[in-house]
This record gives structure tokens, C-alpha cells and sequence, in this order.
């Protein structure tokens, strides 16, 4: 925004698409100097709106300026009314960014801000072959600073995007045909290679009773949503209530199926909990794809599945696909591995030790608390309930599995699904934690009790596009088992919200979610703290609301990435409680826009 206030004040023109000579202005300095201060700092403030990328002032903020502003001498034939046209909406309904806000004094008390919304990769602090990381749950030190910078690929000769060393990526094949794709791998050297076909698939239409609808269309049936994606239908399995005017449907329980709210709760092979065999079966499960019990409290290691000389670890992981079996919820371990040969995929022990891989914590002889680095900012211990139906033994080991707690202590309970974001089970034993921010921006996420504060989305998958892409790993890793579970790993509902989580810029929030019995996934940005400001948390939905953006739009950040290519459609689910959605809506971008301002004077 400097730069570009810098380069105004010198070359006295300000470039426009369409327009060969630009607009030509009278130096900015002597005329409304804060207003092109402000507008310099709106270009830079993404995103704006849920459905545009791109950001405009008003159509009287535009016509007031330029009139003022404009060197007519330079620009006799040109008019404020004409350039308007270009700069802001015409049609008043259209999203704006008014300037006037940021010109009158605040009646609000001044707070400092600087430390509020930070985010530590923007501006590339890595070098052009180098992935950047938020650590969002780290103590920052010297030791560890607040991002982290990994070798990675860039997807092609022009591309700028960067996916880190291990990921599998889906690109087009040379021929460049529509619809044939192939999988490659990141390898640990910085480049795209073990590239394997995928199947290829027309990008057909889909017709529902008689009625064509068109690749990529979101569309709704009844209440539930749904997506054709290259001939396949997928819809989530929302239960609707068919209720006559007049007339309650007493066998509308919210549920999928109509299923009770009982929980007595099943695993099923696909590492998916569910709150009941109902629920199960109503997901398209057989009596033979689930057992009874959750499946975090199952011990896939208890009949010693590995062999002499390993040890059993547990894994436990969501599968996508019942097609490709097992959905593996262990790894074994060598005693006589070398530890420097396997990847740094970080791992958290019960003693709170970080080490580089499992075959470190192995080794030493330690027992596995997490995958992943060890979190700060998160109770260590005390039974809690996630939102997934699954009691984890801590507060810490549900964020390392990106599960968003519900309430302390056991599961007892499953919420009914309701549109509004307010506590869904009668149990009186369940205490709901206290809101971040009370009467805030939320939702109750579906089969949950507790509402939360956070922007969130729900996301529907193509199961065929996962059916193809495991069936090329597959053959990639044929008779190699361990290669085999690797490459499933790539596709499990674990990987899909590590790859989203990369793509939220703001440090303070952090993505949660799971896979609903809806058979949708629920993708939830909370902020991350107890003490928790309105900036903080409008910073998180615009995140949510930027992933829904990316997802719907199909971005190539999107269907590059394999584990996020299945994602087809997206809708906004958050809602604005109305105490406090006026004062979250009109105040929100006003600190941001201040703090550009001070920084620019």
C-alpha cells in the first residue's frame, strides 16, 4: 500500500485496465491525502467479500474524490461519471467499501492491535523452492519462530504455488486431454516425479429425472445440497422435514434416515465413528462394515498385528473410500531401522518430548501421546468429547487430530441437527464450554452438542474421484505394503484438513473438522486463545469464507494437491448472532485499515 501511494505521488497517474493513459491526478499530497491513503490500504485488505475476489469503494466515495482530485487539464474528455463506472458498482446492492468510517473519529476506545491478526508468510519469507509453515501452536523463540520454511515443488515452469516435499499432486498428462490427469509425488529433493495415471474421466453432465444438469453445478434437492462433478451425483444425506402445513411430522427426529438420538456408538471400518448402528447403516455400512464402540477407544495394536523385530504403533486415521481396504489404524515400527532414512513427520510423546519421526520416539523407548509437534495453548490433560463422537484423553490430542472439542469429559450424547447455533442435547449432564466471545458469529456443528465461535463451511467430496486416485496409488504400490498405506494416507479426511489448514494465512486461527454423518465434511476456522477480540474472530470467518471461495471456484490451489482435488462443492453454514453481529460487521475492517494508515503517515 506505500508502494503504491509512492509510486502516485510520483508519476501522478494511477493505471487502470482499459484505460491506455490511466487516470491522471493532481499530487495526492496536497489533495485528500489520507482518502488515497485509505484507498491504497482497501486494495490490499483479501478478502473482502464471500463472493468476489476483488475489492471496490462506493460510487459517492468515487464521484467525491475524483471530481476533487483529478488533473483535468491532462484528462479534458474524460468525466468522474465515466472512470466511476470503472472503479465502483453502480447498483448500490452491490458489496462497497465505504471510505467514511475511516474518516471520522472512532467512538470506540482505542486498543492496541498491532499483535491481534498477524500472518508470519505473507509477503514469501521463504526462498522461491521453499514451502512457508505457520506454527500456530509453538512457543516462539529463537528456537521456534512463527513459521517454518520446507523444501518443496512448484506445480509447473510458470506456476508460483509450492506444495511441500511428500505431497501427492494430480496434474494434466502431456497430451492435454480434458479429464486425464495424472499423480505425481514431491519428492525429497524438490521435484515432481513417480508420476502415475489416473483413469480418465469425461466431464459430463448429469441428469436428474429428465433434467440436465451441467459439470460442476452446486444445486439443492429439497434441503439437501448437492454437486455434479463429471457425471457423478453427490448429494449429502440431510434428513428434510416433509411436515404439512399445518401438520407436525412426528417421525421427524433431524437425524439422517429419521434414525433416534441414541448414543450407543459403532466404528466402522473406515475408522468413522458413528453415534449408532442406524446412523451406520443409513451412511451405506453393512453389519459387517462396523463394531461397536468408538473407534479412538479400539487398540488396533491389541493382537499384535506386526512382526518379529517391529513395534506396533497406533495410527488412527478417517478413510474416505470403502473400496480400498484396510483403512490401516497402526504402522509397525523396525527395531533395526535407521531413524535418519524416515521422513521428519514430527511426533508428541505422553513426557511432552518432541521428536523428528515415530522410529525416534520408538527407539527411545517412549509411548506415543500425538502425532505431530507438541501444542502449547491446550490443556495436557482431562478427558474431553470432540465433535467427531470421540472422547480423547486430552484437549491437546483432539486439536493434533484437528477434531474441535465439544465438552469436557466422555461422549454421553448426540446433538440433533438444527439450523441455529445453540446447544443440541437434552443430557443436563453436559455442560457446554463458555463461547469466546459471547453472542458471536457460529455454528453448532452437525451431531454436536455445543455451539462454537468460528467461521465454517460444509464440503461435499467426490467419492469416485478418491476411487481413481487410490486405484493409481495402488498400482504404484503394488506388493509393498507399506508403500501402499502410505499412499492411502494421502487421501484420508487427517490429510485433507492439514492441506486446508496450509491455506489459512492468519496466524490466530486454525482449521477443525470431520467427517458428519450427514456423510459431508464440516470444516470449522476457530481462533486460536482463550482471550479471543472481534478482529480475531471476523479474521477466521474471512478465512472460512476465502476456503469455501477456493473450493467452489475449483482453484488450481484446490485440484492441484490431491487431497483436496476431491472437494467439489462448499457452502457457508456460520451464522450472525444479531446482538452482535452489527457492531462485528461495521467495526471489523476499521482496526485493520487504521493500523495500514499509521503505518503509512
Amino acid at each position: 500500500a506505500r508502494y503504491d501511494v509512492a509510486l502516485w505521488t510520483q508519476q501522478g497517474n494511477i493505471s487502470l485496465p482499459g484505460l491506455s493513459k490511466g487516470i491522471l491526478i493532481k499530487n495526492i499530497t496536497q489533495c485528500s491525502p489520507l482518502i488515497w491513503k485509505a484507498i491504497a490500504c482497501t486494495l490490499q485488505i483479501k478478502p473482502c467479500q464471500r463472493g468476489t475476489q476483488a475489492n471496490r469503494i462506493c460510487r459517492e466515495d468515487c464521484l467525491q474524490l475524483l471530481s476533487n482530485c483529478m488533473d483535468w487539464r491532462r484528462m479534458p474528455d474524460a468525466s468522474a461519471e465515466q472512470l466511476c463506472s470503472i472503479l465502483s458498482p453502480a447498483d448500490p446492492h452491490t458489496p462497497c467499501i465505504s471510505l467514511k468510517p475511516f474518516m471520522e473519529p472512532s467512538d470506540r476506545p482505542y486498543n492496541a492491535l498491532t499483535d491481534q491478526v498477524t500472518q508470519p508468510c505473507k509477503g514469501s519469507p521463504c526462498n522461491s523452492t521453499h514451502v512457508c509453515t505457520i506454527n500456530r501452536f509453538r512457543q516462539h523463540s529463537r528456537m521456534y519462530p512463527t513459521y517454518t520454511c520446507s523444501l518443496g515443488c512448484k506445480l509447473g515452469v510458470v506456476s508460483q504455488y509450492i506444495v511441500p516435499s511428500g505431497s501427492y499432486v494430480r496434474i494434466p498428462v502431456a497430451t492435454g486431454h480434458k479429464g486425464c490427469l495424472q499423480i505425481c509425488q514431491c519428492s525429497s529433493s524438490g521435484q515432481i516425479e513417480q508420476c502415475q495415471p489416473m483413469p480418465c474421466f469425461p466431464l459430463e453432465s448429469c441428469w436428474i429425472a429428465g433434467k440436465k444438469i451441467e459439470h460442476s453445478t452446486v444445486y439443492y434437492m429439497e434441503c439437501r445440497m448437492c454437486s455434479c462433478y463429471a457425471g457423478e451425483t453427490t448429494c449429502s444425506k440431510k434428513q428434510c422435514e416433509m411436515s404439512a402445513p399445518g401438520m407436525r411430522d412426528h417421525s421427524y427426529t433431524s437425524l439422517p434416515c429419521n434414525c433416534p438420538p441414541h448414543f450407543v456408538p459403532v466404528c466402522a471400518r473406515t475408522g468413522q465413528t458413528y453415534p449408532n448402528s442406524c446412523l451406520a447403516k443409513c451412511a451405506n455400512l453393512n453389519d459387517a462394515d462396523f463394531v461397536f464402540g468408538t473407534c479412538e477407544a479400539s487398540d488396533p495394536c491389541k493382537n499384535d498385528p506386526c512382526n518379529d523385530g517391529e513395534v506396533c504403533v497406533p495410527a488412527k486415521k478417517v478413510c474416505l473410500s470403502l473400496l480400498h481396504s484396510p483403512c490401516q489404524q497402526f504402522q509397525c515400527v523396525s527395531m533395526r531401522d535407521n531413524c535418519r532414512n524416515f521422513p521428519d513427520e514430527p511426533v508428541c510423546s505422553t513426557d511432552r518430548h518432541h521428536y523428528h519421526n515415530i522410529c525416534e520416539l520408538v527407539h527411545e523407548g517412549k509411548t506415543l501421546d500425538y502425532y505431530g509437534p507438541c501444542l502449547n495453548g491446550c490443556n495436557r490433560t482431562g478427558l474431553v468429547c470432540g465433535v467427531d463422537g470421540n472422547t480423547y484423553s486430552s484437549e491437546c490430542s483432539a486439536w493434533a487430530r484437528y477434531v474441535q472439542v465439544d465438552y469436557p469429559g466422555i461422549c454421553k450424547a448426540v446433538g440433533l441437527i438444527k439450523d441455529r447455533p445453540e446447544q443440541q442435547c437434552s443430557d443436563l449432564d453436559i455442560e457446554c464450554p463458555p463461547l469466546t466471545i459471547p453472542g458471536c458469529i457460529g455454528v453448532t456443528p452437525p451431531g454436536a452438542c455445543c455451539p462454537v465461535c468460528a467461521g465454517a463451511l460444509r464440503v461435499l467430496y467426490s467419492q469416485k474421484q478418491i476411487d481413481r486416485a487410490l486405484y493409481a496409488l495402488r498400482g504404484k504400490a503394488h506388493g509393498n505394503t507399506d508403500k501402499h498405506n502410505n499412499k492411502i494416507n494421502a487421501l484420508t479426511l487427517n490429510t485433507i484438513l492439514k492441506a486446508l489448514d496450509r491455506q489459512v494465512q492468519v496466524a490466530e486461527c486454525t482449521v477443525r473438522g470431520y467427517l458428519t454423518v450427514e456423510v459431508d465434511i464440516v470444516v470449522l476456522v476457530v481462533p486460536i486463545g482463550n482471550q479471543v477480540s472481534d478482529l480475531q474472530l471476523e479474521s477466521c470467518v474471512r478465512e472460512a469464507e476465502k476456503l469455501q471461495s477456493l473450493i467452489q471456484r475449483f482453484s488450481p490451489r484446490m485440484i492441484s494437491e490431491l487431497s483436496l482435488s476431491s472437494l467439489i462443492a462448499a457452502t457457508v453454514i456460520h451464522e450472525v448472532i444479531p446482538d452482535s453481529a452489527s457492531a462485528i460487521a461495521q467495526h471489523a475492517l476499521a482496526p485493520a485499515l487504521f493500523l495500514l494508515l499509521r503505518w503509512l503517515s
